[in-house]
């Protein structure tokens, strides 16, 4: 399943019927804030493909979070924060190179012991770097030192 748009999708939805994927590809326009984890929890793999542009760059990739909660194995681009995000639990293509994209796609899917272990190791780090409770403690040692110093 794909989903999203941008001015790239024609080329997507030609390429798709070129190579006779119609009926295992989906495109999803968009999705219902209520309707992600469901989403999510159907997928395989999640690739978060942004690349850098002059006036933008990926600054966070909350999709990168929602999907290692949902224990799902991520590919992301070179672009902005993505690498910070993933760090050692996912894996890293360079950006706007499909070649890149191909191998680590083709690692992850031909590799099931990777998938499990990528999916461990970032539902972990959402346990203790993002979830509400990490981010509470985080933010009451802050205060904490900030009135010790005061």
């Amino acid at each position: 399943t794909y989903l999203g748009t941008g001015s790239s999708k024609n080329i997507l939805e030609n390429q798709i019927s070129l190579m006779k994927l119609n009926k295992i590809v989906e495109i999803k326009e968009t999705i219902t804030h209520e309707q992600v984890a469901e989403f999510m929890q159907n997928l395989d793999i999640l690739v978060l493909p942004s690349f850098d542009t002059e006036k933008w760059r990926e600054q966070f990739g909350h999709v990168l979070i929602e999907a290692m909660a949902c224990k799902i194995p991520i590919i992301g681009s070179n672009a902005g924060e993505i690498p910070n995000i993933i760090s050692n639990v996912g894996i890293i293509f360079k950006q706007k190179n499909t070649s890149s994209l191909q191998n680590s796609l083709e690692e992850l899917i031909l590799n099931e012991k990777l998938r499990e272990t990528l999916s461990s190791k970032s539902y972990d780090l959402v346990l203790n770097k993002y979830s509400h409770k990490a981010i509470a403690k985080k933010t009451y040692n802050f205060w904490n030192e900030v009135v010790k110093g005061t």
